[in-house]
């Protein structure tokens, strides 16, 4: 809008001048002057309004033939405004209305957490049928610049930022920041630990528009995670991919690179 109010600002100008003198003595020409004025403005305002919403409405539909979504969404919400979050009563396990924020939160917490953190078993057998391998020091060896600046170049910007409320966009913009995200990969390479801001997910909640309201097994988690807690983790994973080659059985296909299930489908239907 800064460009309408370059155009406008002199019309307000010239429209306060006549309206000062009407007010101290209204004449017919004093009037008349002002009502040139006001006819002036409405008209200019008029089409700085209409050049603006044809320019949004061709932002928005040129955003959805492209499929940029964000460009999309962005445009949507500048057209329609921002809409009031309106937060629904939830059901507790035995069904009754929980309004108390406090006790939603917590039933969230009881809902989630019954999604992802069941406990786990392993079986012994199992564990004593996995084949053992000589120790590969190399894997132990410090990251180095290059993979975090190689892992980081390849990092989406624009994307939500997770516990530690870093965005990508910060951590690629300024290469000043690298010697410091170096530093504290190693630190944390070599203590095995992590900080919890980078492990730990933000989980935003959103509704699958279909199903009562109230349940929250019709809601869909979305995880947040921390950009640079998952710059680390490419690194790890390149790593645990060269290990993956001699731990994986052959008949594996799946989560390998230059291979992939549908192969294996298509040959198991053939046989």
């Amino acid at each position: 809008m800064a460009e309408n109010a370059v155009v406008l600002e002199p019309l307000f100008a010239a429209k306060s001048e006549p309206h000062k003198v009407c007010k101290q003595r209204a004449t017919r020409s004093s009037l008349t002057a002002l009502n040139d004025a006001q006819r002036e403005l409405q008209r200019t305002a008029r089409s700085c309004a209409n050049k603006y919403w044809n320019k949004l409405c061709d932002d928005i539909q040129q955003a959805s033939d492209t499929g940029n979504l964000r460009e999309l969404y962005r445009g949507l919400n500048k057209a329609i405004g921002l809409r009031a979050k309106k937060v629904c009563p939830l059901k507790s396990a035995e069904g009754a209305l929980i309004t108390d924020t406090g006790q939603q939160m917590s039933g969230w917490v009881e809902h989630y957490s019954e999604l992802y953190a069941k406990p786990r078993s392993i079986s012994d057998v199992a564990l004593a049928s996995t084949p053992s391998f000589d120790i590969n020091a190399k894997l132990d060896n410090l990251p180095t610049m290059a993979e975090l600046v190689n892992k980081l170049k390849h990092t989406a910007k624009g994307k939500a930022a997770g516990m530690d409320g870093i965005p990508a966009d910060l951590l690629k913009c300024d290469s000043c920041l690298l010697p410091h995200m170096h530093k504290l990969l190693c630190q944390c390479w070599q203590a095995a630990v992590f900080p919890s801001d980078m492990k730990d997910a933000k989980i935003i909640t959103l509704y699958k528009n279909k199903g009562n309201k109230g349940d929250c097994n019709n809601y869909r988690g979305i995880s947040l995670l921390s950009v640079l807690g998952k710059v680390f983790s490419r690194i790890l994973l390149v790593l645990l991919q060269k290990l993956s080659a001699r731990v994986y059985p052959e008949s594996q296909c799946g989560f390998r690179s230059g291979r992939s299930t549908t192969d294996m489908v298509f040959t198991a239907r053939k046989v």
